[in-house]
């Protein structure tokens, strides 16, 4: 398991493209499920942009090798894979643009079959980089689901600025965009436009 995490690592940018692109072959109109998908894509992306305003760029491992400081404040004091929980939200977000109930599901099987090896990988050389520091931190933060409110850090100042987190985010909302405008186009333009009636149910659903 560990060994696969590791290779998943490094493909991890390159094995979603296969199941974007079922996507949107099986694409069909849905404006309410459309929209539902825009909305979790710009909650994820805001995710992100969090984590950055505490990595600063650098995830806490780089290629096959551990990152050089542990990061346990903000949203990485809330859960240890933040930067994930932001990813599984694009994930959940692009397949809804697709109108495939099924399809959302499926996406999310697979994101979770992708990142809880890389997990596994991760925190092992973490455990090994940072020994008893990063095992109190095992124990004290939970992989998904939060158990408190974040914690602050005292070195609020040296943190990247906003202009700073948009540089680094660029690729993401250009991917962003550019995945959306797919789905759109693959559509259609005028059956994805969103009436009062939709807007609506999907306020009620949220």
């Amino acid at each position: 398991m560990t060994r696969l995490g590791g290779w998943l690592f490094r493909w991890r940018d390159y094995t979603p493209l296969p199941m974007l692109a079922a996507l949107l072959v099986f694409a069909t109109p849905a404006p309410v499920m459309f929209l539902a998908g825009c909305c979790v894509m710009v909650a994820g992306e805001a995710v992100r942009f969090w984590c950055q305003r505490y990595i600063g760029g650098s995830s806490r491992t780089r290629g096959s090798s551990p990152g050089t400081a542990l990061v346990d404040v903000g949203p990485y004091s809330m859960v240890r894979n933040p930067l994930y929980v932001a990813n599984l939200l694009l994930t959940l977000g692009t397949a809804l643009l697709s109108g495939r109930p099924l399809l959302v599901a499926v996406a999310g099987g697979l994101f979770l079959g992708q990142y809880i090896p890389i997990v596994r990988w991760e925190e092992s050389r973490l455990r090994q980089q940072f020994g008893d520091a990063y095992v109190a931190y095992l124990a004290a933060t939970p992989r998904w689901i939060p158990r408190s409110g974040p914690r602050a850090s005292a070195a609020e100042a040296g943190r990247p600025s906003f202009a700073r987190v948009l540089q680094i985010e660029r690729r993401s909302l250009l991917a962003i965009a550019i995945v959306i405008a797919a789905f759109a186009l693959r559509v259609g333009p005028s059956r994805v436009s969103v009436s009062k009636d939709a807007v609506l149910a999907a306020v009620a659903l949220g």
